[in-house]
C-alpha cells in the first residue's frame, strides 16, 4: 500500500465583522470551514479579542498530496477549492465579502488572514444593506447604487468603505478618522486619534512613504508607569493620545505615520 503521509496543519484566521462594520460579538458563534466537495469540515468558536484584531482561528489539518489517497479523510489536500461560513444559533450565513492575501492558502505549515462580513449585500459592492440603508437614511435619501466603496458620501476625503471599516459616520465631513500630531515643549510630539470600541488600534512609521513597520507606543495617560504596547484594543469611544517609542538613534529621522483599524 502506498504511503498516505500527513502534513503540517494550515492555519486560518482573521476578523469577522457584522453587517455594521462592528467585529462580530456573539456567544457561541463559530466559523465553520469545508471543502466544496464535502469531506473536510473544521469548526471553531468565534472569540472577541482572540488576539489584536483577530476573533477566529482554524488549523486545518493538512494531507501531503504525495499518494493518490488522503492520510485521513479530513485531511485537506493543497489548494482544494473551499466555503467557509458563520452559525449564530440555528442559522448559518456565508458571508458577502472574504478579504485576505491568498498567496499562502493551502500551503502546509503557512498561515493566511481572511477577515470576512457578514449581512445582505444585494447589489454586490462589498458593503452591507443594512450599513447602507443607514447611511441614505441619515443623508436624507438616495439609493443603495448610490452608495458605492469608492465614493465619499459626506465629501471628507475618506471613502464609504473606510468609514464603514472605521466605524466612523459617512454622512458627517467633521468625524472621519483623523491623526493629528500633539506638540509638547521640549519632547517627542504625541499622536491622537478617535478609537471606537470594539476594535483595535496599531501604529505604523515610515521615513520615506514606501516601507511601513509596526512601532509601538505608550499611553500617557496609563501614568508614569505606562509600557510600551504595540496594539491598542478600543471598548468605548474617545480620543486617544499616544507616544510614539522611537528607536534608538531615531531622534533625527524624519517619520511619517498611519494607523491601522481592525
Amino acid at each position: 500500500m502506498a504511503p498516505r503521509p500527513p502534513a503540517p496543519p494550515h492555519t486560518i484566521y482573521g476578523l469577522v465583522r457584522n453587517d455594521y462594520g462592528e467585529p462580530l460579538y456573539v456567544t457561541g458563534a463559530q466559523i465553520i470551514f469545508s471543502t466544496a466537495t464535502g469531506g473536510v469540515e473544521v469548526a471553531s468558536t468565534i472569540v472577541p479579542g482572540l488576539d489584536p484584531g483577530v476573533n477566529y482561528r482554524l488549523k486545518i489539518p493538512m494531507d501531503s498530496g504525495i499518494a493518490p489517497d488522503s492520510y485521513k479523510p479530513t485531511a485537506l489536500k493543497p489548494f482544494a477549492p473551499f466555503i467557509i461560513r458563520v452559525k449564530i444559533g440555528t442559522t448559518t450565513y456565508v458571508p458577502i465579502q472574504m478579504a485576505g492575501s491568498y498567496a499562502n492558502l493551502g500551503k502546509p505549515a503557512a498561515s493566511t488572514r481572511i477577515d470576512l462580513t457578514l449581512g445582505v449585500d444585494s447589489d454586490g459592492d462589498g458593503l452591507p444593506d443594512a450599513w447602507e440603508q443607514l447611511l441614505i437614511a441619515l443623508l436624507g435619501g438616495g439609493s443603495l447604487a448610490g452608495i458605492t466603496p469608492g465614493g465619499d458620501a459626506d465629501g471628507d476625503g475618506i471613502s464609504n468603505m473606510d468609514e464603514y471599516l472605521a466605524g466612523t459616520f459617512a454622512f458627517d465631513p467633521a468625524d472621519g478618522f483623523r491623526l493629528n500630531l500633539v506638540p509638547r515643549p521640549n519632547d517627542t510630539p504625541l499622536l491622537e486619534f478617535t478609537v471606537i470600541g470594539p476594535r483595535t488600534y496599531t501604529l505604523f512609521s515610515s521615513t520615506n512613504l514606501q516601507t511601513w513597520t509596526p512601532m509601538s507606543f505608550k499611553i500617557p495617560a496609563d501614568g508614569p508607569g505606562a509600557i510600551a504596547r504595540e496594539n491598542f484594543s478600543a471598548t468605548d469611544i474617545r480620543p486617544l493620545q499616544v507616544e510614539p517609542q522611537l528607536p534608538p538613534g531615531g531622534t533625527n529621522a524624519n517619520y511619517f505615520y498611519k494607523v491601522q483599524v481592525q
